[in-house]
């Protein structure tokens, strides 16, 4: 079933979505993060957000530098929505992770398939090499009566180490999506998860890639009558990057300056 238009993204051949991945991934080894559909409606829902922002990061794990995927709510000033409350606030079993901070999305390499046509195997081995444990583990996805996302809030503190570690080192810092756009874009795709992957367009500009998943965690193509690989959906709007600051929260402790 082909894809339709939608806001904010472009219906692109899939040779060029290719193209874009593979560029990416020739000099990024974080090439895709998976979401659950319940998980982001809980915080769109529980934050009273119009959005969601995810930040890309990277965290020690050991010796080993791990790719890291953190998400926030968004409110109506494009600002990141955040508590900063002190360990004696009182509030929840840890006090001091009661922040909107959630770090349950799972990036790849860590939550990949690898049998996807959008899965190259070139990063330069910065981050992310085999020695990263899984991020899906005994995960539990939230469902629509109940929210399972509490426990996968973090401290601002590591929230802060982990985005600060990767924007040092890569142009892209964030990526935006509105409440609007993501009940279409589930609607389109006809699935509860979604992966996301990075590329790189012809002039080097960052891109994302929007694909379903099935309950396997195996990737979705929209296909042709002759079985091949349809258009894909790929961002129109600027995403957050050093040199594009349209959709970032400059004053969240996310954002870092170079």
């Amino acid at each position: 079933m082909a894809l339709e238009p939608i806001n904010n993204y472009d219906l692109t051949p899939f040779g060029l979505v290719d193209e874009y991945a593979k560029s990416w991934q020739k000099v990024n080894d974080l090439k895709a993060f998976l979401f659950h559909r319940n998980d982001i409606e809980c915080i769109l829902d529980e934050k009273q957000a119009v959005a969601v922002r995810f930040y890309m990061g990277i965290k020690e794990d050991g010796d080993t530098k791990c790719p890291d995927m953190i998400v926030v709510g968004v409110n109506e000033s494009n600002r990141d929505i955040i508590s900063l409350l002190p360990k004696d606030s009182g509030i929840g079993p840890g006090n001091e992770i009661r922040t909107g901070i959630y770090d349950f999305t799972m990036p790849c390499p860590r939550t990949c398939d690898t049998s996807s046509d959008l899965y190259f195997n070139t990063g330069p081995g910065i981050i992310g090499t085999e020695n990263c444990a899984p991020r899906d583990g005994d995960r539990t996805p939230s469902t629509n009566d109940k929210c399972n996302i509490e426990g996968f809030q973090i401290t601002v503190a590591d929230a802060i180490a982990s985005t600060l570690a990767w924007q040092t080192l890569f142009n892209l810092k964030s990526v935006l999506f509105k409440k609007e756009d993501l009940a279409e874009i589930y609607k389109q795709l006809g699935t509860d998860d979604i992966r996301v992957y990075f590329g790189l367009d012809g002039e080097g500009n960052e891109r994302i890639i929007l694909v379903g998943v099935n309950e396997e965690g195996f990737d979705i193509f929209p296909k042709d009558a002759e079985g091949k690989n349809e258009e894909m959906y790929v961002n129109s709007a600027s995403l957050c990057t050093k040199d594009s600051i349209t959709t970032c929260a400059v004053d969240s402790p996310l954002y870092h300056e170079e």
